[in-house]
């Protein structure tokens, strides 16, 4: 892997180009962008995946693998890696050019953190995952906002066992950096898959001195036996730190609404209405314990923000606006990927390519023939570098202080 400085020309050169273009612009749609099909097509489809997906995994959890050991068959997985899906971190990535007026409070800042947390949260397609990323893999990316400054974007995978994603996305105009790592761990309930992604979200405000740490929600996968209603969604609390401001919140996800249901965690289901889409959460001093905002309403609709002393309610977030396109005053980032010339051979797009265009293509014999060489050569790889000692991410590194640490250089 080429060193960042040696590709510094990919991130200034004007030759980049919107990432849903080309051959990859059919893997990017598909996923991001709804079909449009009868009730009747998409109930048949759903019920394919179930009996596809219990199936595996009942077979497989019978042979003795662990869950994070599991490959699903390819016509049930997305054609796009996990490291590509890392660009949904800036799908609203205009709320970054607000972290850099000195006019906003600390408190302001606080609460821009938690909306750009929440623009940043995935809306998961039922049954369907992302490829796995290969050891060493990256993804680099770029997004122009609308004050003419660039947020970059480096994805790396850091291990495979525990799978480990790292990603550092980098605004130094506005100071802006968030770096962090997922390993996922999975539980499965009898009606239920829960995925949590353990590993901290770091968020520096260079000119505040600021660090904001967080912790993921889980995501819940519900009715795989075909019980209740089939749907992806988040689940459980995340916890919000920012010593330097002396400040923290707490954001609970999936909550009970006024009908007094409740979460059953051991078999997956509300035991009557509820929403899980639902959010509830406070903002606190530290200092004191004082309650100084409360948060209420959906992820993947409004969020809205209650001031405790003045009884304030107002809007934190709204998916729907966020998402609207710049020219219709919404905050919804176009990505860029760097030229063909500029990818190096461990590039998602280049290491994905040949299995992306066969499963677009439908030929998932031929894809998964061509996943199982990709998974061969990697095999060999390990082995090599196992032997020899070698092997070190590009772009990140673990120090026992301060955890994981981006190394390279955003400078340009």
């Amino acid at each position: 892997i080429p060193h960042l400085s040696s590709i510094q020309s990919a991130w200034i050169s004007p030759s980049f180009r919107r990432a849903f273009a080309d051959q990859h612009k059919n893997a990017f749609t598909q996923i991001y962008q709804p079909q449009t099909s009868t009730e009747s097509t998409n109930e048949t489809r759903t019920q394919t995946i179930l009996r596809t997906v219990v199936s595996h995994v009942i077979s497989q959890v019978a042979k003795g693998k662990h869950l994070s050991e599991i490959r699903l068959p390819l016509n049930v997985q997305q054609p796009i890696s996990a490291l590509e899906k890392s660009a949904r971190a800036m799908q609203c990535g205009e709320i970054v050019t607000q972290f850099s007026s000195l006019e906003i409070s600390k408190e302001d800042r606080f609460l821009n953190v938690l909306k750009f947390f929440f623009s940043g949260l995935p809306q998961e397609p039922f049954g369907q995952k992302p490829l796995n990323p290969i050891l060493g893999e990256v993804f680099r990316a770029q997004f122009k906002h609308k004050d003419g400054s660039k947020s970059q974007l480096i994805s790396e995978q850091i291990e495979i066992s525990p799978p480990t994603s790292a990603i550092h996305i980098s605004n130094p105009i506005h100071g802006f950096s968030m770096t962090s790592f997922a390993i996922p761990t999975f539980q499965l309930s009898p009606n239920a898959l829960h995925i949590q992604m353990k590993g901290l979200i770091q968020i520096h405000l260079n000119k505040f001195n600021e660090i904001y740490s967080l912790t993921r929600p889980v995501m819940t996968t519900s009715g795989i036996l075909g019980i209740g209603k089939q749907e992806v969604y988040f689940s459980g609390n995340v916890l919000v730190n920012c010593k330097e401001s002396g400040l923290n919140g707490i954001i609970e996800f999936a909550v009970s609404d006024d009908t007094g249901s409740v979460w059953n965690s051991a078999f997956g289901l509300w035991k009557s209405r509820s929403n899980n889409r639902a959010v509830k959460g406070e903002v606190v001093r530290s200092e004191d314990g004082k309650v100084l905002y409360r948060i209420d309403g959906e992820w993947d609709g409004k969020v809205w923000v209650v001031n405790e002393d003045s009884g304030n309610r107002e809007l934190l977030f709204d998916r729907t606006q966020e998402l609207m396109e710049h020219e219709n005053g919404g905050s919804k980032m176009e990505t860029y990927v760097p030229e063909k010339e500029y990818l190096e051979g461990n590039n998602s797009l280049i290491v994905w390519n040949g299995v992306k265009k066969l499963m677009l293509e439908g030929d998932f014999e031929s894809a998964v023939n061509e996943q199982l060489q990709i998974e061969s050569e990697q095999r060999m790889y390990l082995l090599q570098q196992q032997k020899e000692q070698r092997w070190q991410p590009a772009f990140f590194k673990f120090y026992p202080e301060s955890g994981l640490s981006f190394i390279g250089n955003h400078q340009n």
